[in-house]
């Protein structure tokens, strides 16, 4: 009851007319020396001058990834996929409810979800955020002892030779700004590799 004659005396106190009343009102908020405004700004029904600029700033965030979604959600390139693989993946934390950020980014559910399972994965994995997530290995895929086999069968002297053109380079990106290269090799012989092929017939590849 003293609460609300407490706020009948402030009303009755302020200016007749609204706008009057905001502009006293706001003044008293922006009192910075107020020990009222300071317990109002720590119990969060003021916002600070900081509050202010992180909402700006989360405001302005979650609009740029409404454009990124916007433009590359209807693409069906690879790298629009892998664009918003990233982003479902880092919005879909278990802390916010996928109905609304569904209804603030335009994404549905089912994406969502795809994404928080693979955010899931990766964190809880024994290489969490220390690793990049690789593709998935195919079941007939060859391992590196047969690779080197492989490798050393076609680049073995009378097998194969480089072609001698100097702009013959194979080129391949390892890293940020690392490389590995090698020269282009051409085959001698089909009779050669008919020969040859019997040294390797237990290897599990058509080579």
């Amino acid at each position: 009851m003293s609460q609300w004659r407490a706020l009948r005396k402030i009303k009755e106190s302020l200016p007749k007319t609204p706008t009057k009343r905001a502009a006293v009102i706001s003044a008293y908020i922006k009192d910075q020396k107020s020990p009222t405004i300071n317990i109002l700004r720590n119990m969060k029904v003021i916002t600070t001058p900081e509050d202010k600029i992180v909402d700006s700033t989360n405001s302005n965030i979650i609009k740029n990834i409404q454009e990124i979604i916007s433009t590359t959600k209807k693409q069906r390139s690879k790298t629009a996929t892998t664009v918003m693989d990233i982003i479902t993946t880092s919005v879909s934390s278990e802390n916010i409810s996928k109905k609304h950020v569904s209804r603030k980014l335009g994404l549905n559910n089912k994406r969502l979800s795809r994404g928080r399972q693979h955010r899931a994965s990766v964190l809880q994995s024994d290489n969490a955020s220390w690793s990049f997530t690789k593709r998935k290995t195919r079941s007939d895929a060859l391992n590196d002892i047969n690779k080197k086999l492989v490798y050393d069968f076609w680049i073995s002297p009378g097998m194969s030779r480089p072609t001698g053109n100097k702009n013959d380079i194979k080129r391949m990106r390892t890293g940020p700004k690392q490389f590995v290269s090698h020269a282009v090799y051409v085959l001698e012989s089909i009779f050669r590799f008919q020969g040859k092929k019997s040294v390797y017939q237990n290897l599990p590849a058509n080579i």
